[in-house]
C-alpha cells in the first residue's frame, strides 16, 4: 500500500506546522509573562540584586536595597554580615521559583543551594517582600 505524495506531503505539512506553532507560542508565552504581560509577575531586578548580594556577601549592596534604618540596626546588619563571611559557606544555585504582586508589594520566592564548608550540599527556599523598590522582609 503506497500513499500518495499528496497525502505525504500534506501530513508532513500539518507535522511541521503544529510543531512550529507549538515552538511559537511557548516562546511568547514565556516571554510575555517573565515581562508580566499576562498579569504574572517576572523577577524583580531589585529581588535579584538583593540575592547576589546576599550570595556574594556584600553588606554595601544589601543596606542599599534595604529601607533606611537607624544607624544601631544598620550596625548590627554589617556585624552580623561580617561574621557571616567567616564561615566557609559556598553558594552552587540560585533559581527564581516565581512571584506575584498586588498593590505595591510583591513577593519573590527563590531556592538558594550552598555548600558547607564540611562539604555538605544543603537546599533551602528564601521568600522577599518587595515595596516601593526596596526590600523589606526576607524569611
Amino acid at each position: 500500500m503506497r500513499m500518495s505524495p499528496l497525502v505525504t506531503g500534506s501530513v508532513g505539512t500539518v507535522l511541521v506546522g503544529a510543531l512550529l506553532g507549538f515552538l511559537i507560542s511557548s516562546f511568547v508565552g514565556v516571554i510575555a509573562q517573565d515581562n508580566g504581560l499576562l498579569g504574572g509577575n517576572g523577577e524583580s531586578p531589585v529581588a535579584r540584586s538583593y540575592m547576589m548580594g546576599l550570595l556574594q556577601q556584600d553588606p554595601g549592596l544589601l543596606t542599599n536595597i534595604r529601607p533606611t534604618r537607624d544607624i544601631a540596626q544598620r550596625a548590627l546588619e554589617l556585624q552580623g554580615s561580617a561574621q557571616s563571611r567567616n564561615t566557609n559557606i559556598t553558594p552552587l544555585s540560585l533559581t527564581y521559583l516565581g512571584g506575584g504582586s498586588m498593590g505595591g508589594f510583591s513577593i519573590h520566592i527563590y531556592a538558594v543551594g550552598l555548600r558547607s564548608g564540611s562539604g555538605v550540599d544543603q537546599f533551602f527556599p528564601l521568600a522577599l517582600t518587595v515595596a516601593r523598590g526596596k526590600v523589606i522582609r526576607s524569611e
